[in-house]
């Protein structure tokens, strides 16, 4: 897992982003890949990654998800193709909700928490700005409050 992190670290110096990642359109811009927003998927699934024949990757989500929640399913699917798990596997990825069963998967979600929410921003708001609360962090990251309560427990025990 410690990979997917430090892709996701990688991932944010190279697009210069300073602390955590607001607009996730902007990492996707600069990797060339095409997002598709569609209320056409079924609920259990969350969104997809695949190439397309021309090569070029392309995300597909299912808009019907809240907005932290959204988020996290893109930053999930750029895990994926960051990660280059294209190697090993058919070239096609769906997150599903309800349970995280592959490595590749639970991979993918540790880079997802690290680029929304990376360890030295975390740190600092938590242990040096008193910033604790589950409502706060949340807010602050735009991350679910699941997300944040899963954070909080990785990082202050």
């Amino acid at each position: 897992m410690q990979v997917a992190r430090l892709q996701a670290r990688r991932l944010l110096e190279k697009i210069n982003v300073d602390g955590y990642v607001t607009n996730l359109h902007t990492i996707i811009s600069k990797l060339g890949v095409a997002i598709y927003k569609t209320d056409k998927l079924p609920n259990n699934i969350l969104g997809s990654a695949r190439k397309s024949k021309t090569g070029k990757w392309i995300i597909i989500v299912n808009s019907n998800q809240i907005y932290t929640r959204l988020r996290f399913t893109i930053a999930h699917e750029i895990g994926h193709i960051v990660l280059n798990h294209s190697n090993t596997e058919p070239e096609f990825y769906s997150f599903f909700s309800g349970g995280i069963t592959t490595y590749k998967e639970r991979q993918a979600n540790v880079f997802a928490t690290e680029l929304l929410m990376p360890v030295p921003k975390f740190k600092e708001l938590y242990f040096n700005k008193g910033i604790t609360s589950v409502f706060d962090i949340a807010n602050y990251f735009k991350v679910s409050k699941q997300a944040a309560e899963i954070r909080i427990t990785e990082i202050a025990g």
